[in-house]
């Protein structure tokens, strides 16, 4: 996944195509291409998140996302599933993570978008990296 020295790095996010729903997220985290993997960065931040929760309560929601870059290379069905598949693996993957920082299951709500919600345009520069994300947002139980 891209930590935040590799974000840091990259040249910047083209302006969003939507807003974030329910408040800005209080974690971002980028993957590569077909990956859920997290990086030591990605860890980092997902540990003060945790940190927070532990902290002051509330629900963590975790949102995967996927790019939808690719579509017209196989059965376009086919790959909604697949990019359904791999953001459920990335929302997966952060909530396990943050169960290991002591984040209780039951404070944890994890969902996927697939490729449905793509916060960039995928013909701008970056704009498919940005889509492949998870959003981690602190909600009052």
């Amino acid at each position: 996944s891209y930590g935040a020295a590799q974000m840091a790095a990259a040249p910047a996010m083209p302006a969003p195509t939507q807003p974030y729903y329910g408040g800005e997220p209080v974690g971002l985290i980028y993957f590569r291409e077909g990956s859920s993997d997290l990086s030591s960065d990605d860890r980092g931040v997902l540990e003060q998140i945790a940190q927070i929760q532990r902290a002051y309560g509330g629900v963590v929601n975790v949102v995967g996302h996927a790019s939808v870059g690719g579509a017209s290379s196989v059965n376009y069905a086919q790959h909604q599933e697949a990019n359904q598949r791999i953001s459920e693996a990335r929302a997966n993957a952060v909530a396990q993570e943050l169960m290991k920082f002591g984040v209780p299951l039951g404070a944890i709500r994890a969902s996927a978008a697939g490729d449905s919600q793509p916060l960039y345009s995928e013909a701008a520069a970056n704009g498919e990296a940005g889509n492949r994300r998870v959003e981690v947002y602190i909600t009052a139980y």
